[in-house]
């Protein structure tokens, strides 16, 4: 079984902390996880943008599966 295939909170604590960690949490800073479907999803809470959590040998993968507006998440720096 892959860990993306998993609900577990250890699962969704490692999901949220890739997905900050990268170029993506730069962007999309207001998060939420879901596990739906048998698989993880991050959503973004300002553009709505929706990611599919991919299983690698290191860190999680995020293929974007639905767009956003990302006028709406703008750089916070």
């Amino acid at each position: 079984m892959l860990l993306t295939e998993k609900n577990t909170t250890t699962v969704d604590r490692r999901i949220r902390r890739d997905f900050a960690s990268g170029d993506l949490g730069r962007v999309h800073r207001k998060i939420e996880t879901t596990f739906e479907h048998g698989q993880w999803w991050v959503s973004c809470r300002n553009c709505s943008c929706q990611f599919s959590v991919c299983d690698t040998n290191g860190p999680f993968d995020f293929e974007q599966v639905s767009g956003g507006d990302p006028l709406l998440c703008p750089d916070e720096d």
